[in-house]
């Protein structure tokens, strides 16, 4: 005889919803509504130690839960802190930023990565509504840069000075962005910020040097200095103004 392996059949999900800070939930034919987010606060007190020792050790709590009846599991889930994450904090530090961490962790997980990483000032249990509200009570007081990846941080990254979005996130939040990471990594900022402040120094050198020529070059190309002997012919000029061009290009 033949041994013939069937795999199981499982019922289609229906009516899945996405709420955003929330969690998940779908409903499932014969089974009823299941739900995959927050914990409860109807848990019991060995399992409430149990979320809170996971929390404190930087796991995020998710509740997988059943209408008719439930919590039906609890998983944690951490995510490995990435290399050069606290160097990037502390270059931030250094160069005056006034670093914020905002997410929709529970407090116990959000300050238990903020310790590891530098980071002294958290707002826990963040809606996408809270992170843009944050943003925009900031930029009353001073200009932002938002970093964000996900979903959540897309109303928030398009309420900042300047957007940032991490290239390996998701499409909407990339979109609500000014600039896009291409890589993954934190010190990507730190190469971007580097690279932002040696544009802008460029251009002022260059608008310094073309100014100056121009203030000088200018009223004595109109003939302004020949009662003191200062005259340029016309094909001086010209030249001139090509050689300021080139200088600024190769300034540049």
């Amino acid at each position: 005889a033949q041994e013939v392996h069937v795999a199981p059949k499982y019922a289609e999900a229906e009516d899945f919803q996405h709420r955003p800070g929330q969690g998940v939930s779908c409903s499932i034919p014969g089974v009823g509504k299941v739900t995959a987010g927050r914990t409860p606060d109807s848990l019991e007190t060995h399992q409430q130690l149990w979320v809170k020792r996971l929390q404190d050790d930087a796991c995020v709590v998710v509740a997988l839960s059943l209408d008719a009846v439930g919590p039906l599991a609890l998983l944690a889930l951490r995510d490995q802190l990435q290399d050069g994450a606290r160097e990037a904090v502390e270059q931030l530090h250094l160069r005056g930023f006034r670093v914020l961490m905002c997410t929709g962790d529970a407090p116990n997980t959000a300050h238990a990565v903020a310790s590891r990483v530098g980071i002294q000032e958290v707002r826990a249990l963040c809606l996408p509504e809270n992170k843009a509200a944050l943003v925009q009570e900031l930029s009353t007081e001073t200009e932002v840069l938002m970093v964000g990846d996900g979903l959540n941080d897309a109303a928030a990254l398009a309420s900042s000075s300047v957007g940032v979005a991490i290239g390996t996130g998701t499409q909407v939040t990339m979109e609500s962005a000014q600039v896009i990471l291409l890589g993954s990594k934190l010190s990507d900022l730190i190469f971007f910020l580097n690279l932002s402040r040696a544009t802008m120094r460029t251009i002022y050198r260059n608008f310094a040097w073309a100014l100056g020529f121009n203030i000088i070059g200018l009223p004595l190309a109109a003939g302004l200095g020949t009662p003191w002997g200062l005259q340029l012919p016309p094909s001086f000029c010209g030249s001139a103004m090509a050689f300021s061009s080139v200088l600024v290009v190769s300034s540049s």
